[in-house]
């Protein structure tokens, strides 16, 4: 599957990135290649005051 793939699944998915932005394969990319990035089903939400 590559980079691309995986975003456009994403998208489709409706999950979006910690910007609320659509998935591009170089975040994809980044994301995969950075240990410390989380895949967003991980992410903690979001507190509100």
């Amino acid at each position: 599957m590559s980079f691309r793939q995986i975003a456009e699944a994403l998208d489709a998915e409706g999950l979006r990135t910690k910007n609320r932005g659509r998935w591009h394969l170089k975040t994809v990319r980044r994301m995969l290649a950075n240990s410390t990035d989380r895949p967003p089903t991980l992410r903690q939400p979001e507190r509100t005051a």
